[in-house]
């Protein structure tokens, strides 16, 4: 992770699946030992939730690699990255944050359906 992170490019948005496919990635290789496991995902997970912050959610959800037909046919378990219910809500409340105009809101609201759903010019 350290080394992905390690780049001249923007990753913020691609931080949460990496450290999705490095949980996995763990859980496999001991699963012969899965009290091992636990104790290594709790780890991970403790420590994510202290330098997790809500402008992650937003840049995940703000990545088009993840809504990509390919992407998304490349595994069982893939999903757009609003389907997570903790995603979901933590960036609409960044955004809601970030927008303080009543109109202004509906507008965005409706650009980030249409990009979601890949609708209008996000088609």
């Amino acid at each position: 992770m350290i080394r992905f992170c390690d780049f001249d490019k923007a990753v913020i948005g691609e931080i949460y699946q990496r450290t999705s496919n490095m949980l996995c990635e763990i859980k496999e290789a001991l699963l012969d030992h899965w009290e091992l496991s636990d104790i290594m995902e709790d780890l991970i997970n403790f420590k994510w939730e202290k330098m997790n912050r809500p402008l992650h959610c937003l840049a995940y959800v703000l990545t088009p690699h993840y809504y990509s037909q390919a992407w998304l046919r490349g595994g069982p378990q893939r999903r757009k990255p609003h389907a997570d219910p903790y995603v979901d809500k933590i960036y609409l409340d960044v955004v809601e944050r970030m927008v303080r105009e009543p109109l202004e809101m509906v507008v965005i609201r409706q650009q980030l359906s249409d990009y979601l759903s890949s609708n209008d010019t996000f088609a």
